[in-house]
């Protein structure tokens, strides 16, 4: 386990525009901004055929109302050892879980690919996954 990685930054971003919408998808989330620096958070796990390792996005439906048509100017991503990642939009924060289920065989490697307008980056978070191991 890596000591002092609670709460550790993972990733900053400034984007500066107003969230016109959010589409939610299975592993991953896009927030369309009305500046066209849309922003695509995505969980990628290269899965073998008796595992489940993935970033739940779905959470964020209950914050949609908080954050469209809201002015953001930054988005920070902040991980959380053995849970997942807390998406930092300005003041609004949401916990967004990570999972593993497997039998201890497979891998638990889990990836946040980030699309920020034509800039693609690669976060490793398999740290930051709680393990479900049978």
């Amino acid at each position: 386990m890596i000591k002092n990685m609670e709460n550790k930054e993972l990733y900053k971003t400034e984007i500066n525009s107003k969230i016109k919408d959010i589409n939610i998808e299975e592993g991953s989330v896009e927030f369309i901004s009305d500046n066209d620096s849309d922003l695509v958070l995505k969980g990628y796990h290269e899965s073998d055929c008796c595992e489940n390792v993935y970033a739940d996005f779905s959470v964020l439906k209950y914050y949609i109302e908080s954050i469209k048509d809201k002015m953001i100017n930054e988005i920070v991503i902040k991980g959380v050892i053995d849970m997942g990642f807390l998406l930092c939009l300005d003041k609004i924060k949401i916990f967004i879980p990570c999972y593993n289920y497997q039998n201890g065989y497979y891998s638990s490697n889990l990836e946040l690919q980030i699309k920020n307008k034509e800039i693609k980056t690669i976060v490793n978070i398999s740290n930051f996954v709680e393990d479900h191991i049978d």
